[in-house]
């Protein structure tokens, strides 16, 4: 090594690029009003909330934070590629104890993409699926579903809208 050359510092050494995987969740990128209808009630409920997602750690996650007032959660979502399993991963948990860790391959033919992993929410283990699919740039749709044998039982529908 000459003498105008440095060592590399251990974050050069070791950080990895970030994956050109992640645009595909650019559609989350931004600040949302959101409607949902929650299935599971009886009748259904309907509301609103605010999702508000960045790009942080270098561009390696995306952090959506959701805030819904009428029934005082807060929530975080954290959505990342993982190279080791050539897959994207999920985290979610609030501030009600509610956590789940699904994770999904990419964008289905059917044009949707489907987080799916282990759940434990409002005092329940279940398998959920979260189901996202864009309907323009200003406007995508999340479905969910729990697993019930071998039924997915929808429980929520969310409308998020760009804020401008």
């Amino acid at each position: 090594m000459s003498t105008q050359e440095t060592e590399p510092t251990a974050a050069q050494e070791f950080a990895v690029p970030v994956s050109d995987r992640m645009s595909d969740l650019d559609f989350l990128l931004g600040e949302f009003r959101v409607e949902y209808t929650n299935l599971v009630a009886d009748p259904p409920a309907t509301g609103t909330a605010a999702w508000t997602t960045r790009s942080v750690y270098n561009g390696h996650v995306y952090e959506l934070l959701q805030s819904v007032p009428e029934h005082g959660i807060e929530g975080r979502w954290i959505f990342g590629w993982s190279a080791s399993t050539s897959s994207f991963y999920g985290l979610y948990h609030d501030n009600w104890g509610n956590h789940s860790t699904p994770s999904a391959k990419g964008w289905d033919e059917d044009g949707r993409i489907r987080f799916v992993g282990d759940c434990f929410g409002f005092g329940q283990q279940f398998v959920t699926k979260e189901e996202f699919e864009v309907v323009d740039e200003d406007h995508f749709v999340k479905r969910s579903f729990a697993q019930q044998g071998d039924v997915w039982v929808p429980s929520d529908v969310i409308h998020a809208y760009r804020v401008k």
